[in-house]
């Protein structure tokens, strides 16, 4: 007993001593096997050969990442705690890979050079995601055994996989990223991802107004006015949307009066030009005119431009209403514009005959209605019929007629007005006189009129 005593405590002994010296083999290779996994992710090839493995401190990547040079010493932690300090002298080559790639390294090393512990190794290399490595593992495999089927069925697989990961990488470099299946650029995402959260934030107010104009047509004169209350705090440019299909594009006239009062509220250009475009295009001379009050007057400048845009309209309509507001807001500078708007050319559509129309020459046969003349193929009027023509033998088929563009110039009333407005000069429709005034003054040979600035 004594004896069997003493062999258990020197295997003991033996046992512990072996321990000891494979955690100090692992310590000085920068390994910690503490816990149920590795936790690796940089390491220094030293000169003499030797690797070691672990953490560089967090304080010391940030100074290398900021210093221009290469530091003189490294400071790396094992993962069993060890603060190890190695200088510069001493270090081949700084490898920062991901923790993975590192704990890959381990497990290889460890390894026994068997196909089955090598399809083992590769099966948690796919499961990590490791394709590269996965891939050499299958090799290994097939090396050490080429009739691994499974293997051999897999290797397929990995090499797609590994070329996939190539081309991801390849377009992370260029500084693209995945986006639905596809590579776009930075910019691009920000701009759809931001193109998504306006989609979603309308989404919310498409609700709200639907429900809200809903109450407007209520039975009740207390959810009519708590429809209107509602919708006049609206004050976000992404209820715009909802706001035209359930307000302006109603066909009554309070609906678009109550648009042109609650658009005052939102402070965005959208919301102007909205306003803008009431004060244009609304059949309704009230709507028109709240609309064009409400514009707000600190935005005077924008405000001006968007009319004198409106001077090139296609219809002619638009244009002398643009033509009486810039007379309303007074602005001098505007007076170029007014004068190359004096006479503008329109299209329009006529209808014109038809050149060369061919008809037939000589006294036309008797014209027999349809239904008698079945009639009479069928044998139902066995006794034939009588048909008197004599009032349609000089008639002719009408002309044929096609739609044809024409151009035409329009004298704009409106805009002769608003250049007597706002200059106190009247040259009529004559462009050259207009001209040759607003040159002289701009030159400074001739005044502006004492009610005008520049």
């Amino acid at each position: 007993m004594k004896s069997r005593y003493l062999l258990t405590h020197l295997i003991d002994a033996l046992m512990y001593s072996i321990a000891r010296l494979t955690r100090i083999l692992l310590i000085g290779a920068g390994i910690c096997l503490g816990g149920n996994s590795l936790c690796l992710a940089d390491h220094l090839v030293l000169t003499n050969g030797g690797v070691v493995r672990g953490l560089f401190e967090e304080e010391a990547e940030v100074t290398a990442e900021k210093s221009d040079t290469a530091p003189e010493q490294y400071e790396i932690r094992t993962l069993s705690g060890n603060l190890l300090t190695i200088s510069a002298v001493e270090v081949e080559e700084v490898v920062y890979q991901p923790v993975l790639v590192e704990e890959y390294a381990v497990k290889a090393a460890a390894t026994p050079d068997t196909a089955e512990a090598h399809w083992t190794l590769a099966e948690w290399c796919r499961q990590q995601e490791l394709f590269p490595e996965w891939k050499s593992e299958l090799e290994t495999v097939l090396k050490l055994d080429p009739n691994y089927i499974a293997a051999r069925q897999l290797l397929t697989k990995a090499d797609i996989a590994v070329r996939k990961q190539q081309r991801d990488e390849e377009m992370r470099s260029l500084g693209m990223v995945k986006y639905r299946g596809k590579y776009i650029t930075e910019r691009e995402k920000e701009m759809l991802d931001k193109v998504a959260e306006e989609r979603e934030r309308r989404e919310v107010w498409w609700k709200k107004v639907k429900l809200w104009h809903g109450w407007l047509t209520h039975r009740t004169a207390s959810y009519r006015q708590k429809g209107i209350d509602a919708l006049s705090g609206i004050d976000s440019p992404d209820a715009l949307p909802a706001l035209e299909k359930y307000l302006q594009q109603e066909d009554g006239e309070n609906y678009r009066l109550l648009l042109a009062e609650i658009l005052p509220n939102i402070d965005s250009d959208q919301a102007i030009l909205k306003l803008i475009e009431l004060s244009l295009f609304d059949n309704s001379p009230q709507v028109r005119n709240t609309a064009f009050n409400n514009l707000p007057a600190d935005k005077l400048e924008f405000v001006t431009g968007q009319y004198v845009r409106q001077l090139n309209h296609s219809e002619n309509l638009v244009v002398r209403r643009s033509a009486e507001i810039l007379a309303q807001i007074g602005d001098v500078r505007v007076v170029p514009h007014l004068i190359d708007a004096l006479i503008t050319t329109h299209t329009y559509q006529v209808s014109v005959p038809i050149q060369n129309q061919t008809y037939a020459v000589g006294a036309p046969g008797p014209i027999v209605p349809p239904e008698i003349e079945y009639q009479l193929r069928t044998g139902q009027l066995p006794f034939g019929v009588v048909i008197d023509n004599t009032q349609t033998n000089n008639v002719q088929p009408p002309p044929q007629t096609k739609l044809v563009n024409v151009n035409r110039d329009i004298q704009n009333s409106e805009v002769l007005a608003a250049l007597k407005t706002l200059t106190d000069q009247d040259f009529q429709f004559n462009e050259v006189q207009w001209r040759n005034w607003w040159n002289s003054v701009r030159d400074g040979k001739a005044p502006l009129p004492v009610n005008q600035t520049s």
